[in-house]
């Protein structure tokens, strides 16, 4: 809502000569909502078998300054179960509801493919959630 007389300042300065504009220096800075998200793009199966089940790709957006995590929420018990991120395994615990799944030094904006393994068959529907945590501060 400022914009215009900080502009009209640079115009000024701009053109009022060298000698003038000399050692003259003009910053902006500003303060961006944290914003921190992911969605599954597939919907995946409700009742799982036992091997791989695709669960779909991500789609994620964090510009938190300090990176970010992709968490799995998923049921207790899931023995020998992991999920492979990009073709990368992640374990999970079996006494866990959640796994962290992706686990990001810097801001991003991704899309990765997700399988989970059972050894199991998941003997009813079983409800999988995606959360994404931004770390460090947040504005």
């Amino acid at each position: 809502k400022r914009v215009g007389p900080i502009l009209a300042m640079a115009a000024i300065l701009l053109t009022a000569g060298p000698g003038f504009a000399q050692g003259v220096s003009i910053s902006f800075t500003g303060r961006v909502r944290t914003i921190c998200q992911v969605a599954l793009l597939d919907q995946p199966a409700l009742l799982l078998r036992a091997g791989e089940n695709r669960l779909g790709r991500t789609e994620e957006l964090c510009n938190s300054i300090d990176g970010y995590r992709i968490i799995l929420n998923h049921p207790v018990g899931l023995v020998g179960a992991y999920v492979l991120v990009d073709g990368q395994r992640v374990a999970i615990a079996s006494g866990a509801t959640q796994t962290v799944i992706v686990d990001s030094p810097h801001p991003g904006d991704s899309r990765r493919e997700l399988l989970l393994h059972l050894d199991q068959p998941a003997e009813a529907p079983m409800p999988l959630t995606l959360a994404a945590e931004a770390k460090g501060m947040l504005f």
